[in-house]
């Protein structure tokens, strides 16, 4: 049968400090995100040729005339 190889004893207080802090660092990571995404300034993608996405056929074409120029 298998058993864990740690028991109750081994868990010590710094194991339950390190799963509080895991567990409260997405709150605080998610704070972080959301008052920096206010005070920072978000730019919109300009439509052009270089934006737009090529059909897979033209895109695998491309890829392959690249490889063999090489």
């Amino acid at each position: 049968m298998l058993r864990p190889t740690w028991s109750s004893r081994d868990v010590t207080s710094t194991d339950a400090d390190a799963a509080i802090g895991a567990f409260l660092a997405l709150p605080a990571a998610a704070i972080l995100q959301a008052g920096l995404s206010v005070y920072l300034t978000r730019h919109e993608v300009v439509d052009s040729d270089l934006t737009r996405e090529q059909p897979p056929s033209a895109r695998t074409a491309k890829v392959a005339s690249t490889a063999t120029a090489r």
